[in-house]
C-alpha cells in the first residue's frame, strides 16, 4: 500500500501540512490507498477507547492488572456484539456466557474442564461443561500483549466465544457430536474476524481497531498460534495452519458471522492448506524449508499459476537490496513496479524468518523477582468441576450433558510447535498451550 500526495510540482513534505514550491499551503490527511474488504485504510494506535466505560461482568480471580482488566473488557465487548448480531443473523437472542474465570497457572490450583490451572499455562479455552470462558492472565495474556498489541489479547477472548456461540446455535451451525474440530475451529477464528470487523466499523464501546497495523495485531497472533508443520487437519485437535486460520478470520471479516455458520466439512476438505508429512525427509527436517533462491522458485512457480488467468504478466522475485531504484520502496522486500519485480533482501529475509523461540519471548516470573514462568507441567489432572462468578443479570444455564475436556491439545515450543495429547508427550516440554475443548 502506498501513501501519494499530489501537488504542482515536486517539494518536500512535513507531517500533515504541505507547502508547495510556490509557496501554497495545502492541508489535508494522508491517505493510503486501496480499501480493507471495503473499509477505508486507517492509521491509528488500536485497543482500548479511553473513555470505555466499566465492564459489566464479573470473574473469578480477576485482578487489577492491566492485561486482566483488557481481557474482561474484550469479554465484554464480545458479548455486546453477539447481543447486536446473533438476532440479526441467526433469528435468537444470544444467552450470555456464564461463566469467567481469569487464573495465573503459577499460583493458581483450581480444578476446572477435567484439568487444573496449575497445568495451563500458555492458555484460553472454552469448557462447555459449565459454559464456561477462561484466560491465563500469567504467562500468555501477557505474552499476546507484549509480543502483538491489546488487540490480539481480545482476538483470543473473541474466538473463545465463538466457541460458546457454535454450541448455542447446534444445528444452525451444523454443529453436533460428530463435528470435527478443524470445522469448529474454523467457524470460532471466523467469528472472531466478524467481531473484529464490528469493532473496525466504529460499534465498539470498548474498543478501536484500524485496519492497518491494528488488524495486523490480531493476523499475527492468529499465525503465532497455529498447528505446526505436519499436522493432518482430518485429526481431533486440528486448528489449522497460518493460513487456514488467518484465512478464516478474513472470511468472517469480509462476510459476517452467518457465512461462519456455513463453514462445514465438505468446505474444509476442499479448502484447508495444512497436510501430514508424506515422507521421511519431511519429518527429519519438520517441514523446515531453507530461505533461498531455489525455495523462491517454488514461490515464484506459484505465483505464475496464481496469475495465469489474470491476463498480467507475474511479477519476477529477483535478489537485490530490497530497495526499487525508482518509486517507493518497503525493504527488505520491495515491489517494483517500473520494472515488475519483487526485489528481496535475502540475506534480512533469513535472518527474520528462523523459527519463533516462545520461551525467549514469554514473560518470565520468579518468586523473588515477581516475573513471568511457564508452567512444565504436561500430564493430566484428575477431572474436577468448573467454578467462577458470572453476570448478575444473567440467569443460570443449564450445562450441556457431555464431558469437558476429555482431550487435551497441546502445541508446543520453542521451535516449531507440536500437537501432543494431554496424556503425555515427548520431552522437552518447553511450553505448554491448551487449545480449547471442543
Amino acid at each position: 500500500m502506498r501513501t501519494t500526495v499530489r501537488v504542482a510540482a515536486a517539494c518536500t513534505a512535513a507531517a500533515l501540512v504541505l507547502t508547495a514550491c510556490a509557496g501554497e499551503r495545502v492541508e489535508g490527511e494522508l491517505q493510503t490507498e486501496g480499501d480493507v474488504a471495503g473499509l477505508p485504510v486507517t492509521h491509528f494506535e488500536s485497543g482500548l477507547k479511553e473513555n470505555a466505560p466499566e465492564p459489566d461482568l464479573r470473574a473469578q480471580g480477576i485482578t487489577d492488572e492491566d492485561v486482566d482488566q483488557l481481557a474482561l473488557a474484550s469479554a465484554a465487548d464480545t458479548t455486546d456484539y453477539w447481543d447486536e448480531v446473533k438476532p440479526q443473523d441467526f433469528d435468537e437472542p444470544f444467552e450470555h456466557v456464564e461463566e469467567l474465570l481469569s487464573y495465573n497457572p503459577e499460583t493458581d490450583s483450581i480444578d476446572v474442564c477435567g484439568a487444573n490451572t496449575s497445568q495451563l499455562g500458555m492458555n484460553a479455552f472454552y469448557c462447555p461443561l459449565n459454559d464456561m470462558v477462561a484466560w491465563d492472565r500469567g504467562v500468555l495474556m501477557p505474552l499476546l500483549n507484549d509480543k502483538f498489541g491489546p488487540m490480539a489479547v481480545t482476538a483470543v477472548i473473541s474466538h473463545e466465544y465463538g466457541h460458546a456461540v457454535q454450541t448455542r446455535l447446534g444445528e444452525k451451525a451444523g454443529i453436533d457430536d460428530s463435528t470435527s474440530t478443524i470445522v469448529k475451529e474454523q467457524q470460532a477464528d471466523c467469528f472472531m474476524g466478524a467481531h473484529m470487523r464490528w469493532i473496525a466499523e466504529g460499534n465498539s464501546d470498548y474498543f478501536e481497531l484500524s485496519t492497518s497495523d491494528g488488524l495486523n495485531e490480531v493476523l499475527g497472533a492468529l499465525f503465532m498460534i497455529r498447528d505446526p508443520a505436519g499436522t493432518d487437519f482430518t485429526h481431533d485437535g486440528a486448528h489449522g495452519s497460518g493460513f487456514d486460520r488467518t484465512y478464516a478470520v478474513q472470511l468472517g471479516f469480509e462476510e459476517g458471522a452467518a457465512r461462519c455458520a456455513d463453514i462445514d466439512q465438505a468446505e474444509a476438505e476442499e479448502r484447508i492448506t495444512e497436510v501430514p508429512f508424506r515422507n521421511a525427509a519431511d519429518r527429519a527436517t519438520q517441514g523446515e524449508a531453507p530461505i533461498n533462491m531455489t525455495t523462491m522458485g517454488y514461490v515464484q512457480r506459484s505465483l505464475d499459476a496464481a496469475f495465469s488467468g489474470a491476463g498480467v504478466e507475474p511479477p519476477k522475485l529477483v535478489e537485490g537490496d530490497g530497495t526499487c531504484n525508482s518509486g517507493v520502496s518497503t525493504p527488505p522486500v520491495s515491489f517494483c513496479e517500473d520494472a515488475n519485480e519483487v526485489n528481496m533482501d535475502m540475506a534480512t529475509l533469513q535472518e527474520i524468518g528462523q523459527p519463533a523461540d516462545l520461551q525467549a519471548d514469554a514473560p518470565v516470573r520468579s518468586r523473588r523477582t515477581r516475573g513471568w514462568a511457564i508452567s512444565r507441567r504436561s500430564r493430566r489432572s484428575r477431572p474436577g468441576t468448573c467454578r467462577a462468578s458470572r453476570r448478575a443479570s444473567v440467569p443460570r444455564r443449564q450445562a450441556p450433558r457431555r464431558v469437558c475436556g476429555r482431550r487435551a491439545w497441546w502445541v508446543r515450543g520453542p521451535t516449531t510447535p507440536t500437537v501432543r495429547t494431554g496424556r503425555g508427550s515427548t520431552s522437552p516440554p518447553v511450553i505448554w498451550t491448551r487449545r480449547s475443548p471442543s
